[in-house]
């Protein structure tokens, strides 16, 4: 679309996973694990200035795609507004089964609150 790029709000290239092997990264042996309902959540340490996110919302777990769109751009905003708090991480949040996407976001939320807690893990 036009002015994408320009969006005050918006999830720039650098707050996402990219590529494939940044996918494997997050989801090897090394990562944090935290299941919260049909969440599954990964983190692992990256090099960035920041912490980043990958979304994995199969059609298997969510049939119909704007429930996946939804869902997606539900943790988009939840990780864009928690993410400041967060340390130099790969995030990568699995849908697993159909969730409310306010559900989501509170869940998303307190998983992310944990690991911008020093004290944690």
């Amino acid at each position: 679309g036009l002015g994408r790029r320009a969006k005050p709000n918006g999830f720039p290239r650098h707050y996402r996973l990219n590529s494939p092997r940044d996918y494997r990264r997050a989801l090897g042996r090394r990562a944090r694990r935290i299941q919260s309902g049909p969440l599954r959540i990964f983190a692992v340490r990256n090099t960035m200035s920041g912490a980043r996110l990958g979304l994995i919302v199969g059609k298997r777990a969510v049939r119909r795609a704007h429930d996946r769109n939804r869902l997606k751009r539900t943790a988009r905003e939840a990780f864009r507004q928690s993410r400041a708090g967060l340390p130099a991480i790969d995030v990568v949040l699995h849908v697993q089964a159909p969730i409310h996407h306010r559900e989501l976001k509170r869940r998303l939320e307190e998983a992310l609150e944990q690991m911008s807690d020093p004290t944690s893990g």
